[in-house]
């Protein structure tokens, strides 16, 4: 599930607790909140794209590039947030494909179909053909979250216990 319908789902009851990234429908008197993570964004293009230079990419470096994005239905405050940080630098995003989700989009990246901005969380397990480059002046932060109901039962106070221990 996407973080947004996890978060649908703990607050109508259909589950107990949720890996997510922080979107605007957490309401957050009604749920609890472990912070875990926090990112940034990063672009992500195929190793056949070359760059001159070691670093974060400038402006000039990505103008024009053609870029996955993904529908502002999956996350719109995300998307609002990504695409207003993307214009503050003076970057028109030229969209030539849409993923609903970081897989898709990062496979369309590998394909060369184009670029994409994703959560550098993905540094970690960088995809075949594809280079992550931050991009000098963008910031997008992107937080990790655990949330629970409010009052868990006790086998998800334990899983709560368990993740606040190793987040330690």
């Amino acid at each position: 599930m996407s973080s947004v319908d996890q978060i649908n789902a703990l607050a109508a009851g259909e589950l107990d607790a949720a890996f997510v990234y922080r979107q605007d429908n957490i309401v957050e008197d009604s749920i609890a909140i472990h912070p875990l993570r926090y990112d940034n964004v990063v672009l992500a293009a195929s190793i056949d794209l070359l760059f001159d230079h070691e670093g974060p990419l400038s402006l000039e470096d990505i103008d024009g590039l053609p870029v996955v994005a993904f529908p502002r239905a999956v996350a719109a405050a995300y998307h609002d947030r990504l695409f207003d940080a993307l214009r503050g630098i003076g970057f028109e995003a030229n969209i030539v494909q849409e993923g609903s989700d970081e897989t898709t989009r990062l496979s369309l990246v590998s394909a060369g179909v184009g670029c994409a901005f994703v959560n550098s969380a993905n540094m970690q397990r960088p995809p075949w053909q594809v280079q992550f480059r931050q991009v000098a002046g963008l910031s997008v932060p992107i937080v990790f979250l655990f949330l629970t109901r409010l009052t868990p039962g006790n086998l998800t106070q334990l899983l709560t216990d368990t993740v606040t221990q190793i987040d330690a």
